[in-house]
């Protein structure tokens, strides 16, 4: 006899998630329930840039839009699973519409649901997120380009000359993906304004971009398991 094909609910989509127009690839690859609602996908999406939910956001599957928008429908009552994805179809996710943040969510397989799993679950990614304050993706590259290391670590140097200690301490543990801005640059110009930047925020902001190519998978689990998920089973 055959076996019975898992139904959408037991099975599992592993999902990789990429920021478009950004280089290098800043990207995260999730595994998930296919009874996950796409608002509880929200949710897990924004985790995984450690993103704070202030804003708008859409699904685009098969030509229609999902989410908080008020032309798309409901996210909170539909499950993955109902749009039988298959291996290698993409589904679009934009968030903040002013900044417009557009990623490109494949699906690389679907297997069965692994009672012994914990969902949703990081198996792996590459770099620090932007943060909600960066206006992006192409002011985000360019606020890269403005901050190569060597800038980045003499400025450090001579605050801590100076006896400039950060708000927080340096923890190996932090993702340090909370803290991105202190430009003070409302036209998106990739300019310091470093006259009106107290020394901390210029320190955060430093600290950041000295570690922007840093991910820690194993914080982002820690905060993915706080998240109301269907259980295994």
């Amino acid at each position: 006899m055959r076996p019975r094909r898992p139904s959408g609910a037991q099975r599992a989509p592993g999902l990789l998630r990429a920021t478009r127009d950004v280089s290098p690839l800043i990207w995260r690859r999730l595994l998930i329930r296919g009874d996950t609602t796409l608002a509880t996908l929200h949710t897990i999406l924004q985790t995984a840039f450690a993103w704070e939910d202030e804003h708008l956001y859409e699904f685009r599957i098969y030509g229609r839009t999902f989410g908080s928008g008020a032309n798309a429908s409901s996210s909170r009552t539909h499950q993955l699973a109902a749009f039988h994805l298959r291996r290698n179809e993409r589904v679009q996710y934009t968030y903040n519409f002013y900044a417009n943040w557009v990623h490109e969510l494949r699906i690389e397989a679907i297997r069965p649901v692994d009672p012994h799993q914990i969902y949703p679950w990081c198996c792996g990614g590459a770099r620090a997120a932007p943060t909600e304050e960066c206006r992006d993706a192409w002011t985000f590259m360019a606020l890269r380009q403005h901050y190569p290391l060597l800038r980045v670590a003499d400025e450090l140097i001579t605050l801590l000359r100076q006896g400039t200690t950060a708000s927080r301490s340096w923890d190996d543990d932090d993702t340090l993906e909370g803290t991105m801005g202190g430009d003070g640059d409302e036209d998106g110009d990739a300019d310091d304004k470093d006259d009106g930047c107290d020394p901390e925020t210029r320190f955060e902001t430093l600290r950041y971009w000295l570690l922007v190519d840093r991910f820690d998978r194993r914080t982002l689990n820690r905060s993915l398991g706080t998240i109301a998920c269907p259980q295994s089973g």
